[in-house]
């Protein structure tokens, strides 16, 4: 009897010490949980906001060059557009492969490119071409005179898509021109963004 009085005491002795032991575990455990869903949190929030300024930095970059080309455009008379012209506006910029011109049609009009890259142009005009969604909604906002630019991936030579960036610009007579840019995206992100 005094054995079992003994376990008893025993028993509700380790429980006493043990059961807030327990308790207080779970509570701090669950307020780990939470920190850590608030740190998740802020870290999201954070993340969100650099993303959000490196998108805003390069479409500011990106916008620069249709003003450029545009800018270019406006000089001249609007009807002699010529490769030429395209070709100082594209060596100046290090991440662009390609520069070309397209009426509403999606018809090229004008182009730069380096030799390796003139093949390319063919596929890029075919794409636009058959993209009659995307060139009315651009049409749509350069009516609205925004500056809409809008991706577009094209295959490339070796399969793979390679990113081009497609506006409306306005020329000195003010008739609104497709300008498609291809970029090399790694070049872009490491020399333009990086």
């Amino acid at each position: 009897m005094k054995q079992s009085r003994l376990h008893i005491v025993l028993l509700l002795l380790l429980l006493l010490i043990l059961l807030p032991a327990l308790l207080y575990t779970g509570y701090e455990f669950s307020r780990l949980n939470e920190a850590e869903q608030t740190l998740s949190m802020v870290y999201e929030q954070q993340l969100d906001a650099v993303l959000f300024s490196v998108n805003q930095y390069a479409l500011d970059i990106t916008g620069s060059w249709f003003a450029d080309i545009q800018d270019a455009l406006r000089r001249g008379d609007g009807e002699t557009i010529t490769g030429s012209a395209l070709s100082v506006i594209l060596q100046g910029q290090t991440p662009m492969r390609t520069l070309s011109l397209h009426d509403s049609a999606g018809t090229r009009i004008a182009a730069a490119a380096a030799p390796a890259q003139r093949s390319f142009l063919g596929r890029l005009t075919d794409s636009l071409a058959a993209r009659v969604t995307l060139r009315s909604l651009l049409l749509r906002f350069r009516e609205e005179e925004y500056l809409k630019i809008e991706p577009m991936l094209v295959p490339d030579d070796s399969a793979r898509a390679r990113l081009c960036l497609t506006a409306v610009i306005l020329t000195a007579d003010g008739t609104g021109l497709f300008a498609v840019i291809s970029l090399e995206s790694r070049e872009f992100i490491s020399r333009v963004i990086g």
